[in-house]
């Protein structure tokens, strides 16, 4: 469950990024299941969609209706390596995982909330701009992100998360 306070958007940054472009909220920690991918930054591209197909594939494993999204967790570990947890939130962690799923604890905290109406493909570029708010709003952003909405029809805007220390 996430609580969202909104925050003051009069910061430094224009345009687009301006108001009304994140708000500051308190989140709550969550459990996600899913399958873990560790790599270099350049290679994510590749080994992030190879990850999600393996995910879609299994969905009967975690999701159990026809409105369940998946969310991708992602940390910087850093020297470029990114842990990439792609799955489910759990109400309840499992006594057991199946084959190959990983547990993962998203932490509590202050995060920046964008929400993303584009396609998958420039999910990056929101999170480089919700970046650029950070920095120029006197924010110090986190390691860790999360974005929710992945379906395999690729169909949903996301709610993306970027961690604030």
């Amino acid at each position: 469950m996430t609580r969202q306070q909104p925050a003051s958007f009069r910061g430094k940054a224009s345009g687009r990024e301006g108001r009304g472009f994140v708000k500051i909220v308190e989140r709550a920690p969550e459990t996600i299941v899913g399958i873990e991918v560790v790599a270099p930054f350049p290679d994510l591209s590749v080994v992030v969609p190879q990850a999600w197909a393996r995910v879609f594939a299994r969905r009967s494993d975690l999701l159990s209706g026809p409105d369940d999204v998946f969310v991708e967790f992602s940390t910087d570990l850093g020297d470029g390596d990114y842990r990439e947890l792609l799955g489910a939130v759990v109400a309840v962690p499992p006594l057991s995982l199946p084959e190959g799923w990983r547990l993962g604890k998203a932490p509590a905290g202050r995060y920046l909330h964008h929400r993303h109406l584009g396609d998958e493909a420039s999910i990056t570029d929101s999170f480089a701009a919700m970046y650029r708010w950070a920095e120029a709003n006197d924010q110090r952003p986190g390691p860790h992100r999360l974005d929710f909405g992945y379906l395999p029809d690729h169909t949903r805007p996301h709610d993306l998360y970027l961690s604030l220390i």
